[in-house]
């Protein structure tokens, strides 16, 4: 069986607790297999998880599908957004309320700023975005929930062609047309050769949701109510899943 998680307000709410790094490592002595999906891109997702307070896993699937690496960080997949205009795409973004746009291609990241067009040692310079005509994702975020939500439509309608926009709290998750959770569970599935009828998922927010409808979707009781309902059920934490789970 695999168990692949959510990370942010699913696994770690605040801190991985004991009760299921213990859960997890019974999982996995078990012979299952078990991973991270999330919006997160590799650095932001691989060091918490290796470091102090991480967690055995077998793979973590990164932005919102579009890359997923093995424990030893290796590149399992990676999925890339073609046709891009990035400057177009930055202009976008921050026009309506993203403090910025963050570009990653493969394990590299890189911040863009309309505030900042000559770059600075945060960002780099806008004219270093005319050269990049793909990425594995782009994302940002805004001050509150009602205009990232927005920002998500205007976002859509002007990029849809090339890129799918998720909303994660005030975070906006942009990887490529075609890419979610649920089709990155399904790739690194396969490519461990397990049947799709022996796939948990679990998750808290909206960009949660491909996977947990995909396949059977397990909801956290703080997550928001879309991903309740679309779930099969409601859960605490990670250890009461595996529970259930190993029976």
């Amino acid at each position: 069986m695999i168990l692949a998680t959510d990370y942010d307000g699913t696994l770690c709410r605040g801190v991985i607790t004991d009760e299921d790094r213990a859960a997890i490592i019974r999982f996995r002595e078990a012979g299952n297999l078990f991973g991270v999906v999330t919006g997160r891109d590799f650095p932001m997702a691989y060091g918490p998880l290796t470091g102090d307070g991480g967690v055995p896993f077998d793979f973590i699937i990164a932005m919102n599908g579009a890359l997923a690496v093995d424990r030893e960080g290796n590149i399992l997949f990676e999925r890339r957004a073609d046709g891009v205009v990035l400057p177009e795409l930055i202009r976008t973004v921050c026009e309506v309320g993203g403090s910025h746009l963050g570009c990653v291609t493969g394990k590299t990241r890189r911040e863009f700023s309309l505030n900042v067009p000559d770059g600075d040692d945060f960002y780099a310079p806008l004219s270093d975005a005319r050269a990049i005509k793909g990425f594995t994702q782009g994302n940002t975020w805004c001050d509150n929930t009602e205009i990232t939500a927005k920002a998500v439509g205007i976002i859509k309608e002007r990029h849809g062609a090339y890129i799918n926009v998720f909303q994660n709290h005030v975070c906006i998750d942009m990887p490529p047309i075609g890419v979610d959770k649920g089709t990155g569970v399904a790739e690194l599935a396969d490519i461990f050769g397990v049947p799709h009828g022996e796939i948990w998922t679990a998750g808290d927010n909206y960009n949660d949701l491909p996977m947990l409808t995909r396949f059977r979707g397990c909801a956290m009781e703080n997550g928001v109510q879309a991903v309740k309902e679309a779930a099969r059920g409601v859960y605490p934490d990670i250890a009461s899943i595996i529970d259930e789970m190993m029976g």
